[in-house]
């Protein structure tokens, strides 16, 4: 399991606090991302999961509200520091890169891995979804939200090759001061069948539209994405 530095590293150094002080108010995060990404997660009441990459904790404390026993992974010591701050000694927190942490798992541990707007910053997803798919027990699931390929390759001039792995990157200006933050944009192709490569199964592709709270908060955005993806939401089931 790869042990890379983490990309965006010293974007979230500079983004953790206005980040988890904006969360719940941005219209992109609380009214696009998260109404989606719920909808796709099982009864989560008694059941061990990984939220990966938690950020500021917002998935964290749902699953802990809705009686999972959660094990929190993400790669900023400062975005762990927020966790704590929101959910306290209610979850595991565990300042990691993903590929490295997972080796602290045993086999067969975990029931669900949710990971909300993370696995962009992993460069390689067969090494990391091999490490989802040991440690989820069977009939476990992977539930994710990453960004879109189509609306990524056309958002940016960087991008220069569709078929590619590319870095990329976005200045975030909804959180305090402009921040340029680096993700690794990938084809289709590229997250499908890392998934199948994998011995996994895909049982859910759903692209999000925004809600009708997005439009209140965020009319001009809210007609934008009426019209074009900006992410992307999977859920995949172990195989037997």
């Amino acid at each position: 399991m790869t042990n890379e530095k983490p990309l965006a590293q010293s974007a979230y150094d500079d983004l953790a606090e206005p980040y988890a002080d904006g969360i719940d108010k941005n219209a992109i995060n609380a009214d696009y991302d998260r109404p989606a990404t719920l909808s796709l997660i099982p009864d989560v009441s008694g059941r061990v999961v990984l939220d990966a990459g938690c950020g500021a904790g917002t998935y964290t404390e749902w699953l802990i509200d809705h009686g999972a026993e959660v094990i929190a992974v993400d790669a900023n010591r400062k975005m762990t520091q927020q966790t704590k701050r929101r959910v306290g000694t209610q979850a595991n927190i565990i300042q990691g890169n993903l590929g490295g942490s997972l080796s602290l798992f045993e086999d067969s541990s975990v029931d669900l891995v949710v990971s909300s707007l993370a696995l962009h910053y992993i460069q390689d997803w067969n090494q990391l979804f091999n490490g989802f798919n040991r440690i989820l027990r069977q009939h476990g699931q992977l539930i994710c939200s990453v960004h879109h390929p189509f609306s990524d390759f056309h958002e940016y001039d960087e991008a220069k090759n569709y078929f590619e792995t590319e870095v990329v990157r976005q200045v975030w200006n909804d959180f305090g001061e402009p921040v340029r933050v680096p993700h690794y944009r990938r084809p289709l192709s590229e997250m499908i069948g890392p998934l199948l490569n994998t011995g996994f199964n895909l049982d859910r592709l759903l692209e999000p539209t925004p809600t009708e709270r997005f439009e209140e908060r965020s009319p001009e955005l809210y007609n934008e994405l009426s019209t074009r993806p900006m992410f992307l939401c999977l859920r995949a089931e172990k195989c037997e």
